[in-house]
């Protein structure tokens, strides 16, 4: 008898783990709760509606299956209102608190007119798990002070970064002159910041001195919805450094 339940636990803990592995779900986290409106929505796309077949004893089920939707349409942020609307859209990153903060959520999802908001954290947990760039010469404002040494990323740890203010908000994204951001050959992305939607990209960092694209690079970039994250190896050569803007 011993023999035969430890079979059914193994096989319906093998069932588990397929279920999961053929959704496909992605990771994510909660952001908080907040408040709505009926015009203009906070999350502007209602992509399912729950409603009408809840589980009471069950809403996390809720918020797997619109997770998967958001998913589908490679959106990072969803959330659960009235317990069962699935809600999400491309400019959700930017809007989802427009009406503040709430108390009014109920365990895992939103109550009437209230979001519990969650958002993905990225295939490579790269919108969760970065390294910060903030220091405030490495704006590309910054002008490299007359006699000191050009600072350079030829030692940076490889991995996803973000750009902090005071050093800016995104890595500088057009022609930064030599001799800025505490260098003397200034790194900017020269291919565009990707949306959205377009999940993990390949970009292109130049190197300015002479001309404005002596050098290149590739590089990765990701857009988290309110920021954007690159994945980042040493500079190619010295001194040579990423500026912000």
């Amino acid at each position: 008898m011993n023999l035969l339940l430890a079979f059914y636990v193994v096989a319906a803990l093998l069932c588990i783990g397929y279920l999961s592995l053929s959704e496909g779900l992605n990771e994510f986290v909660k952001v908080g709760c907040f408040k709505d409106k009926s015009s203009p929505r906070a999350l502007p796309e209602q992509i399912a509606n729950y409603r009408g077949g809840l589980d009471w004893n069950n809403l996390d089920q809720v918020v797997k299956d619109c997770a998967l939707e958001a998913q589908k349409k490679n959106y990072m942020y969803f959330s659960i209102q009235f317990y069962g609307e699935c809600w999400s859209g491309e400019t959700a990153p930017l809007t989802y608190d427009r009406y503040g903060p709430s108390s009014n959520c109920f365990f895992n999802v939103g109550k009437q007119w209230t979001n519990l908001v969650y958002r993905f954290i990225g295939n490579e947990r790269e919108c969760l798990d970065y390294g910060t760039l903030h220091s405030a010469d490495r704006s590309s404002l910054f002008q490299l002070p007359l006699g000191n040494s050009a600072v350079c990323d030829n030692n940076i740890v490889p991995g996803w970064y973000r750009f902090l203010p005071p050093a800016g908000v995104q890595m500088a994204s057009s022609c930064v002159p030599s001799k800025k951001c505490a260098t003397s050959v200034t790194g900017w992305l020269k291919s565009t910041h990707p949306k959205m939607t377009d999940g993990i990209v390949s970009g292109t960092v130049c190197y300015s001195w002479d001309v404005c694209c002596q050098w290149s690079q590739n590089i990765r970039v990701r857009n988290c919805g309110r920021f954007y994250v690159y994945d980042l190896k040493p500079t190619i050569s010295c001194p040579m450094r990423f500026c912000g803007q």
